[in-house]
């Protein structure tokens, strides 16, 4: 212990280079270079001839439109993944955001939802949390999309009309009737 306190002292006043972690010019030129060979695996499997032709044919006013309940629904997610390290820490919608993104884009073009790592990652650096506490956070939200999801799916199916019970559907190569529909639905307890 006493020879880090005296190379420490040795070195008052003198510019010490450590390696440690990776300066901010450095995490953004391998932001950049990322960035560019996403672009690249994009524009390779991706036809962008017939991107930029659907663009062109769309309706620029609708899109600016889209956007504004667009960036709502992305802050909502912010907020509702800030609300989620309540009590225990104090992290603001606009501080969530950001990780929020970055692991919503990860998930848009990565397979296997990488997003959701990144996503736990940054946070974890981001609002200075444990990265168990975190991750507890991000299995909150898909339990909660996967709530929402179920009283959407049970709504509608209340709002839709009887069956007719003398219909006959073919799927996958089983034969499917609004009675064997009714019957697994009681099974499941869903009300007809």
């Amino acid at each position: 212990m006493s020879d880090v306190r005296s190379a420490s002292e040795a070195h008052r006043g003198q510019s010490v280079t450590v390696a440690g972690p990776i300066r901010p010019r450095s995490r953004v030129i391998i932001g950049w270079l990322f960035t560019v060979v996403i672009l690249v695996a994009i524009t390779v499997t991706v036809p962008v001839q017939d991107i930029w032709d659907a663009l062109s044919r769309a309706n620029l006013s609708l899109l600016l439109l889209a956007t504004v309940p667009m960036m709502v629904n992305l802050w909502l997610r912010g907020a509702r993944w800030a609300i989620l390290f309540r009590p225990h820490h104090a992290v603001r919608a606009g501080e969530a955001l950001g990780p929020a993104l970055v692991g919503l884009g990860l998930n848009a073009v990565l397979p296997g939802r990488v997003g959701e790592i990144a996503k736990v990652a940054l946070g974890a650096r981001t609002f200075s949390t444990s990265v168990a506490f975190t991750a507890s956070t991000v299995v909150g939200e898909r339990l909660l999309d996967t709530l929402t999801l179920l009283a959407f799916l049970g709504g509608a199916l209340l709002l839709l009309p009887p069956a007719d019970t003398q219909t006959v559907v073919a799927v996958f190569g089983y034969t499917v009737s609004s009675e064997t529909l009714t019957h697994v639905g009681g099974k499941l307890g869903i009300a007809s």
